[in-house]
């Protein structure tokens, strides 16, 4: 593997609740769960504005659910906030039913990525969903790329 040509580290924190099983399914509710618990901290938790708007980027905090264990997945602002919040969680409520948790898998990295002569093997646990059915429909409408890529980075 050679040493891409432009690089970017991102710093990376991935929380695991170890001793809850969910299904992959469930992952939407971790984000309910947690985006109103933490509501007032900062919206790159649940990516909405306090004005109501809808922030459209890649989103910082990640909540997955791989091989049924619950994840969270912080890039850069996300993973130094994560340890600061989830690290004092002691139970889950998902769909009603309270989860108790007694450990929590922290690891905390730094990744490289950038651009690379190599091929690479990649393969996605989970997808990625930036628009819904409501503002897919304006992205549509949007003139330029700059315009939707803009809408994207918002």
């Amino acid at each position: 593997m050679t040493t891409p040509t432009t690089t970017q580290e991102l710093q990376v924190c991935r929380i695991k609740f170890p001793e809850i099983q969910l299904q992959t399914r469930d992952a939407h509710k971790l984000r309910g769960y947690f985006g109103n618990l933490f509501k007032q901290q900062s919206p790159i938790l649940h990516n909405h504005y306090e004005d109501g708007r809808l922030r459209y980027k890649y989103p910082s905090v990640q909540y997955k659910v791989i091989n049924k264990t619950p994840t969270l997945v912080g890039i850069n602002e996300g993973a130094a906030l994560l340890p600061q919040l989830f690290l004092k969680i002691q139970e889950l409520d998902i769909s009603g039913k309270s989860y108790p948790i007694s450990s929590k898998n922290v690891e905390m990295r730094n990744e490289r990525t950038g651009y690379s002569d190599q091929l690479h093997e990649y393969r996605f646990e989970t997808l990625w969903m930036a628009l819904n059915q409501k503002n897919y429909p304006k992205y549509q409408n949007l003139k330029t790329e700059a315009e939707k890529e803009a809408m994207l980075n918002a």
